[in-house]
């Protein structure tokens, strides 16, 4: 059975408010894999999943052929972002329907076709070479007959392989380590992936021992791996590795081709040409060198504070800062600690170097808040304005002081100097003001907790959209109190692994939560999910009980950490100096 692509553009135009249609492939293994994407203008309060079944009608009587839904703007985002996939997707030849098609053909100019190609290769290539010394590690162990860290290392050669794949999809996966979640997050786009790691049929158990060996292995535990159990899971993990090696090098390649085709720009008169601007670009950023922090004396393998060095030299050559501070850093049991409070708490291991950095700008444009990774680094970025920190120093914030007086300078422009100096603080007016804070926090998150328990009939979607509300009152005010600022626009899965900023206690307490504690979890922090699925075949009696709880349990949890952190601040408590007022 052929498609008949006529047929199904008339279909999806009668029945969707259809942007464009790209049908394009790739090899899963030796076979090559047809796949449409069907890109739609936003319709008020419809999600792309919902348009789903309605492209399924419009091809029922055609050949099973997989797909995607993607909004236009976030379509158009991607092209600018210099996604390679939506890229190689949007080629004019895998286009079957465009209303539009000068403006993609400007997008995909041969400018930024050859950049992308460079970049998203280059990036690649480095977590590729990575993933490969884990898999190196991998071999060592079996030969050893150690397999539960060798499935340790087969399962962070596959992960660092899969996030970067990921990075390629113009997208970002969080701090989430968890192999299965990671890749039923990738087969939104590319479900053949499915067919390999196939968490949906019987195996399901064998595939599970990567992260169940993971999790055993960052605790120092020891698990019990079949010789059989250890053959099938390599095997499925390196013919993974090849899959993705292979989509990667045909997107590029086709990406390549295309680049070929266009025309070579030629410079306008009366303008510069693009290596002139760029030579004058650099001869200005020569005339304005940094002052570095090299990480010599800290306590950090080379491999960490080389990756470190130039991950903070890309972030300064891109955004060209006032100065870049580091806040707080965490690896492997090696931790500044908690930078706006007394006391340490213990820290769960970590396997690679992670940073909390504030950069000052001037202007900071449309920067808010960015997570960015180089191989084992990774960083999360607060953008701040020159202008909001002058006047936080002088009024005694908080978050601005701490970072002011206890974080490290990394990088500065020379011409860089503010007079600016921290105010003594006025603890007891900040005791005070946060421990009202929490006493109002505290009051809101028991009347919730009342409803859901007192309610005569509490359905099961309103219990969970209460639960996802004492989340995000508990880590805004876990943040308020304890660091005193909330980064903007910022979504909740985001602010709870930026929590790290000060210590781990919210980390380490969600992860100690079970399977079924997370499917509760997991449901809470997407409401859009509970609004969209039927729990009556998804929710059990046990997993109300588990929301109840849960939810009890969360809220003693977080007014506990806060109220220690207004204990902290009235040890701290003098005369005060200044009348504070930012927190």
């Amino acid at each position: 059975m052929e498609l008949n692509k006529t047929l199904l553009i008339e279909r999806l135009s009668s029945k969707l408010d259809l942007q464009a249609v790209f049908l394009y492939d790739y090899c899963i293994g030796d076979e090559i894999t047809a796949h449409l994407m069907v890109v739609i203008r936003p319709v008020k309060g419809v999600s792309p999943s919902t348009m789903t079944p309605i492209v399924k009608l419009c091809m029922a009587d055609m050949p099973e052929i997989s797909f995607h839904v993607v909004l236009e703007g976030d379509w158009l985002s991607q092209l600018r972002n210099g996604s390679l996939y939506h890229s190689f997707a949007s080629l004019p030849k895998h286009r079957l329907y465009y209303e539009r098609a000068k403006e993609i053909d400007r997008l995909l100019n041969k400018k930024v076709v050859s950049s992308l190609i460079e970049l998203n290769r280059s990036d690649y290539e480095k977590a590729k070479q990575f993933s490969e010394e884990y898999l190196a590690a991998a071999v060592g162990f079996a030969l050893e007959e150690r397999f539960d860290q060798s499935l340790y290392m087969l399962h962070q050669s596959l992960e660092v392989r899969i996030r970067s794949f990921y990075t390629l999809l113009g997208r970002q996966l969080g701090k989430n380590h968890n192999l299965e979640n990671i890749i039923k997050n990738v087969r939104g786009i590319v479900p053949e992936l499915l067919s390999v790691f196939a968490y949906n049929t019987g195996d399901v158990e064998m595939y599970r021992l990567l992260d169940l060996a993971y999790r055993a292995c960052v605790k120092g535990e020891s698990l019990e791996i079949a010789v059989e159990q250890y053959d099938f899971i390599s095997t499925q993990c390196i013919c993974l590795a090849e899959i993705l090696d292979a989509m990667v090098e045909r997107m590029a390649t086709g990406v390549a081709a295309y680049r070929a085709l266009l025309p070579v720009d030629k410079p306008e008169e009366g303008k510069k040409s693009t290596v002139e601007v760029v030579k004058q670009k650099e001869k200005l950023n020569v005339s304005q060198p940094v002052v570095c922090e090299d990480f010599s004396g800290f306590p950090w393998p080379q491999q960490y504070k080389d990756n470190a060095n130039r991950l903070l030299d890309d972030i300064y050559s891109k955004h060209r800062p006032e100065q870049i501070l580091l806040v707080n850093y965490r690896t492997a049991g090696l931790s500044k600690g908690n930078p706006f409070q007394e006391g340490t708490s213990e820290q769960m291991p970590r396997e690679e170097l992670e940073m909390h950095l504030v950069v000052l700008m001037k202007n900071r444009g449309p920067f808010r808040f960015r997570e960015v990774r180089n191989r084992v680094v990774c960083a999360t970025m607060v953008f701040l304005n020159l202008s909001y920190v002058e006047i936080a120093l002088k009024e005694g914030s908080r978050f601005v002081n701490a970072v002011w007086k206890n974080g490290w300078l990394v990088r500065k422009k020379s011409t860089f100097d503010t007079p600016v100096v921290p105010v003594e603080m006025n603890w007891k007016a900040k005791a005070d003001r946060v421990d009202t804070l929490v006493c109002n926090a505290e009051a809101a998150m028991k009347n919730l907790l009342m409803l859901m328990r007192d309610a005569p009939i509490l359905m099961d979607d309103s219990s969970l959209l209460i639960l996802h509300q004492l989340i995000d009152i508990s880590v805004r005010t876990y943040l308020k109190c304890v660091v005193g600022f909330i980064p903007e626009g910022v979504v909740l899965y985001t602010l709870i692994d930026w929590c790290t900023i000060a210590d781990t206690q919210v980390i380490d307490y969600l992860s100690t939560w079970n399977t079924s504690e997370n499917k509760v979890f997991i449901f809470a922090m997407e409401p859009q999910r509970v609004l969209w699925t039927n729990l009556t075949t998804d929710f059990s009696s046990e997993d109300r009980l588990i929301v109840q709880r849960k939810a009890k349990e969360l809220v003693e949890f977080f007014v506990h950490l806060c109220k220690e952190a207004v204990q902290s601040m009235e040890s701290h408590a003098i005369e005060p100096i200044a009348d504070p007022m930012i927190d």
